[in-house]
């Protein structure tokens, strides 16, 4: 599987540490393999969550949301709860959005998919393995 992958911007808090919950396996490699990520070509944006205003924090959701969408990927309940999306989105669960190069969102991590949960970590892997 080729991964082509243009932007990433990874949202991630200061303030608050990732929830220990399989949605966060790796997750604190995930710097590490960021940097390995942009060595190979990839724009990487990380962006401190608790920096945004409450519309950018809603922009950058929608856009994990659509991508979800198109994918057909669960992430309600990765980033929220029932009652409340988005309420552990990039803070408790950082985030992952990745855009093609006419800007496009195309992925969201962390996912649910039927097979099961795809971290952060294991998409990093992937472009990590497959961009060298």
């Amino acid at each position: 599987m080729e991964v082509v992958t243009v932007k990433i911007i990874y949202l991630f808090s200061e303030k608050v540490k990732p929830v220990n919950a399989p949605v966060n396996r790796g997750i604190k490699d995930v710097p590490r393999m960021l940097e390995k990520v942009k060595e190979k070509g990839v724009l990487v944006e990380m962006i401190n969550i608790d920096n945004l205003s409450s519309e950018e924090k809603l922009e950058k959701y929608l856009d994990a949301a659509s991508a979800s969408v198109i994918k057909k990927y669960k992430i309600r309940q990765i980033f929220g709860t029932r009652r409340q999306s988005a309420v552990f989105f990039g803070r408790e669960v950082p985030a992952l959005i990745v855009y093609d190069e006419k800007g496009n969102v195309t992925d969201v991590y962390p996912h649910e998919k039927i097979f099961g949960i795809k971290t952060i970590w294991d998409f990093l892997n992937e472009v990590i393995k497959t961009q060298q």
